[in-house]
């Protein structure tokens, strides 16, 4: 009989190995340096609300300003 797998336990094995990753260790210090600076915080929204304007524009096909 073949060894079956949990799949709920591989994605608790997943969500663990990322928790634990150097990777989202850095993102979570970024995001709290981010938070603890109202400017940055500020500038990071205002890029994302530009970047969201790009792509309705190239979705819709329309120009794109340089």
């Amino acid at each position: 009989m073949p060894n079956k797998v949990n799949p709920y336990d591989k994605a608790h094995e997943l969500a663990g190995a990322i928790k634990t990753s150097e990777a989202f260790i850095g993102y979570l210090a970024a995001k709290q340096q981010m938070e603890d600076k109202a400017e940055l915080k500020d500038k990071i929204v205002h890029l994302r609300q530009r970047q969201m304007e790009m792509n309705r524009r190239q979705i819709l096909g329309q120009e794109i300003a340089p």
